[in-house]
């Protein structure tokens, strides 16, 4: 009987590639829910990955903000003294 339920179900997988039955579907739905938790993980890994890459542009920005104020003031400066 076991035997018989499992030829069932990899004959229902073999039909699912062509026919697209509703038990087919429910199989199909399962697959991709098990599939989900490596597509979640790699969307936390895309997104850590850009956020990252946005605190990296952020600090790059922030320090060539203070470089191009230094420079200003220096040169506020040293007009100044001239």
């Amino acid at each position: 009987m076991d035997e018989q339920l499992l030829a069932h179900e990899d004959f229902k997988m073999v039909r699912c590639h062509r026919i697209e039955t509703y038990e087919c579907k429910n199989s199909l739905a399962i697959i991709i829910n098990s599939d989900m938790s490596n597509v979640t993980g790699a969307f936390i890994i895309i997104i850590t990955i850009i956020i990252i890459t946005i605190i990296i542009i952020v600090i790059i920005v922030i320090i060539v903000i203070i470089v191009i104020i230094v420079i200003i003031v220096i040169l506020i400066i040293y007009v100044k003294s001239v």
